[in-house]
């Protein structure tokens, strides 16, 4: 069964961190508007991963598709709080690859919870921060007895998590505030390089 009670109070706790931002020169719709495309597309994953239930004839599928509801509620809503589009501000990329990491992991465990029988939350919650953040841990056993929709919505959390971290080092490179090769030899020291080295940095 579903606590609808802890689900509004994780809206809740999304709204208050939201409003947070306010204090560092951003405006909270704007993170409004980011968590609602990302939820969206985490239930669009659900839904995917329901299909490969159904194609194996398994009963997941009702987990995969209550939390594919679930899902596009909240995020539906968050997009509905966001109003106009509002530009983020650059130096706020780490902090909304941080709270997304988190919040991607938090609904992305209520398939696991709903899936797997015997299993608590906090090992729920365990196994899509792991799959996420790819470290591979895991405390169940037996894998390969477990429902394929459950083994395909594990795969997909460990692709996204991999993907997820090169599109923000691409994205906070490519702002100019980041990472790069020019701010790198620059801080390092450039002038002290051979011409050569100096001009292939550049």
């Amino acid at each position: 069964m579903v606590d609808l009670g802890s689900s509004q109070d994780l809206v809740t706790l999304i709204i208050h961190v939201c409003d947070l931002c306010c204090h560092i020169g951003q405006s909270p719709q704007c993170f409004y508007r980011v968590f609602g495309y990302l939820l969206l597309f985490l239930a669009t994953a659900e839904l995917l991963t329901a299909a490969v239930s159904a194609w194996f004839a398994e009963r997941t599928i009702w987990a995969f598709l209550l939390s594919s509801i679930i899902t596009a509620a909240v995020g539906g809503s968050l997009l509905y709080l966001a109003g106009q589009e509002i530009r983020l501000i650059k130096r706020n990329l780490f902090l909304v690859t941080a709270l997304g990491w988190v919040l991607f992991s938090a609904f992305a465990t209520i398939p696991l919870y709903l899936a797997l029988d015997g299993i608590s939350r906090v090992d729920a919650w365990f196994e899509a921060v792991s799959a996420v953040t790819t470290t591979g841990s895991t405390i169940l056993s037996d894998i390969e007895s477990l429902p394929k929709g459950v083994l395909f919505w594990r795969a997909f959390l460990q692709w996204f998590g991999g993907i997820g971290i090169i599109a923000m080092a691409v994205a906070e490179g490519s702002s100019g505030s980041g990472f790069s090769a020019r701010s790198v030899h620059r801080s390092a020291g450039a002038d002290t390089l051979p011409d050569c080295a100096r001009q292939g940095l550049v």
